[in-house]
C-alpha cells in the first residue's frame, strides 16, 4: 500500500475480517481485526445500540428457560453475598470480644500489680497535689460484674 493509501485509512475503522478472501457478506461474524490506531488494549464499544453486531435477527424475548436460569444464578449470587456478609459479621464479633477479653486481663494484671496507698484523709492531701499528680491518682471501684477496677480519682 502506498503512503496515500495508509493516510486514507487512517480515521476509519477497519471491516470485519473475512473468512480467508470470501467476500466481504460472508464475514464470520464477533471477529474483528485489531484498530489500525494500533491500541489493542481497547474493548470495542458495546453500550450504544449502533455499534453492537448481530448476527441475523435480535432476539427480544428470552425464553422462560433462560428466565429460570438467570433467576437462580441471581439467587445463588445473593445467597453466596449473604453468606459472606455474615462470615465477616462474625469475625468483627469475635474480633471485638478477643479485644474485650484482652482489656479485661490487662485490667486486672494492672490491678494486681499495683502498690496502693489508702489516704486518711483526702480532701486535704489532694489539695496540696499538682494537676500532675492528681491524674496519676487512683481510686478503687467495684463494677457492676462485682470485679474491683481503678478509676480516675475523679470519675463518676
Amino acid at each position: 500500500a502506498s503512503g496515500s493509501d495508509a493516510a486514507a485509512t487512517l480515521g476509519k475503522k477497519r471491516p470485519l475480517r473475512s473468512g480467508g478472501g470470501a467476500k466481504a457478506s460472508e464475514n464470520v461474524a464477533g471477529i474483528r481485526a485489531p484498530p489500525v490506531s494500533g491500541r489493542v488494549w481497547k474493548k470495542p464499544e458495546r453500550k450504544r445500540s449502533s455499534s453492537l453486531v448481530l448476527d441475523g435477527t435480535p432476539v427480544l424475548r428470552k425464553t422462560l428457560v433462560q428466565r429460570q436460569e438467570e433467576r437462580e444464578r441471581k439467587q445463588r449470587v445473593k445467597d453466596r453475598e449473604a453468606a459472606i456478609r455474615e462470615a465477616t459479621r462474625q469475625e468483627a464479633i469475635e474480633r471485638r470480644k478477643k479485644r474485650e477479653e484482652r482489656e479485661a486481663r490487662r485490667a486486672a494484671n494492672q490491678f494486681k500489680s499495683t502498690s496502693y496507698q489508702v489516704l486518711k484523709d483526702p480532701n486535704k492531701q489532694l489539695k496540696t497535689l499538682s494537676k500532675k499528680q492528681l491524674r496519676k491518682i487512683k481510686k478503687t471501684r467495684v463494677n457492676k460484674n462485682g470485679d474491683v477496677e481503678l478509676v480516675p480519682a475523679f470519675a463518676k
